[in-house]
């Protein structure tokens, strides 16, 4: 899991599929 995320950084963060998709 490597992904950099703004207001949270969790696993199941919804930031983060956004950071992985693109």
């Amino acid at each position: 899991r490597r992904f950099k995320l703004g207001p949270r950084t969790g696993d199941k963060a919804p930031m983060a599929i956004i950071e992985f998709v693109g």
